[in-house]
């Protein structure tokens, strides 16, 4: 049994608790939202260096005998995209209290390491974030940013939202470029810490067994401290264009990519979101759907397919890889099988099976800690209502015709072809 609370702390701290004696682990996490700018390198830098030292334990050494003594806890810098926003700051999983013997003090000990990971960072004596952590943090970002052409089938998916939304800060990268990681100082990073702690929103999540009233009076005490007033950006609604984008580009690679970009117009704020999220999982969303078996089981026109919404932005995307010789099939047959779906061309069977299948998504999210901390930090971001027992409650009531409403607003904006190519690596 889960009990979910939802708690506005100040204009500045919200706050969500799911409290169970389901699990051995329990978890919590504490991200600022910022929103999304062109240069994100201070953003993506922050955490990191945060997590190299406090005033208490001024290195890694330190801080992992903290650790140790909390059992073995784990606390894990992290920075996501939620729509035209950033989350940055750290998430922690531990050992549930109750198991060893201590039912409060685990949390209450990697809850105030996080705090002061925030709030009481290892300085200088001029009040500077740690210039050495800077240096070897910018590093890691450096050779982060440099490996993202390594997963091409994520990176086409960059390129994709780049050209898509290239207008528009959701087609920015959260991690920012190498040469605005390169001319961050340690400090113009503690003025950017300053600012986060002071001005930014702040979230926090928890789940596990401690009690409510515990919780809430642990992250109020330690966490309520932001004005919120550098405040959220709101989610830009395009419109596709009258005829989509195409955009060709090359890449050191044997395996070509296809990436469809389509807007929706609908966001997780939307009540036909859900049966947004059903079409999804019927057109591409599982290995049942229509992309599964016919672009690659039937015609063999590519080596995987699959179809993601991006609940925050209302956008839909096809990735596949393929030959370059299928290209011209593949987004046919991509196409072709949309406008099929569209226009009712399902059968009730395959309804149904798609809906078992994210309603299987989901119940499994509610099995995992770290799956409802990303969740449930989502909707906080994206100021979304759904629960995943509403989510759930709202697919299973769902009809064929809510579900063919919610298609006809899909339009394709644009077509992404990432070709291998390896005497050619000139994409940046």
């Amino acid at each position: 049994m889960q009990k979910i609370v939802n708690k506005q702390f100040s204009p500045g701290t919200m706050f969500t608790g799911v409290f169970t004696q389901q699990f051995k682990t329990s978890v919590c996490s504490v991200v600022a939202v910022l929103p999304m700018q062109q240069e994100n390198a201070c953003a993506a830098l922050l955490p990191q260096v945060l997590a190299c030292g406090t005033a208490q334990n001024p290195d890694m050494q330190s801080i992992g005998a903290q650790l140790d003594d909390l059992y073995g806890a784990r606390i894990v810098p992290i920075i996501r995209k939620a729509g035209e926003n950033l989350e940055i700051g750290f998430i922690a999983d531990m050992i549930e209290g109750a198991y060893a013997g201590h039912p409060s003090s685990i949390l209450e000990g990697v809850a105030g390491l996080i705090s002061d990971f925030w709030y009481h960072p290892h300085l200088t004596a001029e009040g500077l974030l740690q210039p050495d952590a800077a240096e070897r943090e910018k590093n890691n970002l450096l050779v982060r940013i440099g490996a993202l052409k390594t997963d091409t089938r994520n990176y086409a998916n960059r390129r994709l939202y780049a050209h898509m939304c290239k207008d528009e800060p959701y087609g920015w990268c959260e991690y920012g470029t190498k040469e605005g990681t390169k001319a961050v100082t340690a400090e113009a990073l503690t003025a950017f810490w300053k600012n986060v702690c002071q001005n930014a929103p702040l979230q926090i999540f928890y789940c596990g067994g401690a009690s409510e009233d515990f919780a809430e009076g642990l992250f109020r005490r330690l966490f309520d401290k932001t004005t919120g007033s550098m405040g959220y950006r709101q989610t830009i609604q395009h419109p596709a264009p009258e005829s989509p984008l195409s955009v060709t580009e090359k890449i050191h690679a044997t395996q070509a990519k296809l990436s469809l970009g389509f807007r929706t117009g609908l966001t997780g704020l939307d009540k036909a979101y859900p049966a947004l999220m059903l079409f999804a999982m019927m057109y591409g969303g599982y290995t049942g759907s229509a992309l599964f078996r016919n672009l690659r089981e039937k015609r063999s026109l590519c080596y995987y397919a699959s179809a993601f919404l991006d609940k925050f932005k209302g956008i839909m995307t096809v990735s596949s890889g393929i030959d370059e010789k299928n290209f011209h099939a593949a987004f046919d047959e991509s196409m072709a099988l949309l406008k099929n779906l569209a226009a009712g061309g399902f059968t009730n069977d395959e309804l149904e099976s798609a809906r078992r299948s994210l309603l299987d998504v989901l119940r499994t999210k509610q099995e995992s800690v770290l799956d409802m901390e990303e969740f449930y930090q989502g909707q906080m971001a994206g100021r979304l209502v759904y629960d995943l027992n509403s989510l759930i409650h709202e697919i299973s009531a769902l009809t064929r015709q809510d579900v063919l409403t919610a298609a006809q607003h899909i339009i394709l904006d644009t077509l992404y072809f990432l070709k291998g190519d390896k005497q050619n690596d000139s994409v940046i």
